[in-house]
């Protein structure tokens, strides 16, 4: 029987280490054997790795030549975007998020939604078989069903600072490790 290969994308490894690693697990039970690394490692490192599954973490423009180089080495490329829990509409995350020149490349799209869903459907008609409304797994881990993942990290916050309320939020452009200014940069040259 041929090995089964799930290669997995990271950009922020804080942010996505955990929910993949419920992907990992669940690609183990069903017999894949999993490599992870940022998409600047695989890319310079396909031609090493055995084929596989690509799960990436965006398919936008500046995301084309990893697509491509994946898939020159004979990888199937799936997309779950890390960007598409929170964003400024549905518009801007179908314009900016994927495009015809991407989406060829993949053979799924999984999504944070059913309205996202309806939306790329939209936009894309003649893709809509790969688009998928899956969830996310990061959003899995603020279940009841994890409770005890969190349970240590809860416990001293709540030692320290008593009773309290978890509001995850994204304000990227506000507090991008870059600083301001470089984020600033950064949107006008991607968004024109």
């Amino acid at each position: 029987m041929k090995e089964k290969w799930l290669l997995i994308s990271l950009e922020i490894f804080h942010r996505e280490i955990y929910g993949k690693s419920l992907i990992i697990s669940e690609a183990l039970k069903n017999n894949y054997k999993c490599i992870i690394g940022s998409r600047q490692a695989f890319f310079k490192n396909f031609k090493f790795l055995p084929n596989g599954i690509f799960l990436c973490k965006s398919a936008s423009n500046i995301d084309k030549i990893y697509l491509d180089y994946a898939k020159r080495f004979g990888n199937e490329i799936v997309c779950l975007d890390e960007e598409g829990f929170v964003e400024s509409s549905l518009d801007h995350l179908v314009k900016y998020r994927l495009n015809i020149d991407t989406i060829k490349y993949l053979k799924k799209y999984f999504l944070w939604g059913n309205n996202q869903k309806l939306a790329f459907e939209k936009a894309y008609p003649t893709h809509k078989k790969i688009f998928i409304n899956s969830g996310n797994p990061r959003v899995d881990l603020w279940t009841n069903n994890f409770l005890n993942f969190y349970g240590n990290v809860f416990n001293e916050i709540k030692k320290k600072y008593g009773s309290f309320i978890l509001i995850p939020t994204s304000f990227s452009p506000a507090n991008h490790y870059y600083g301001p200014q470089k984020r600033l940069n950064m949107f006008s040259n991607i968004y024109s």
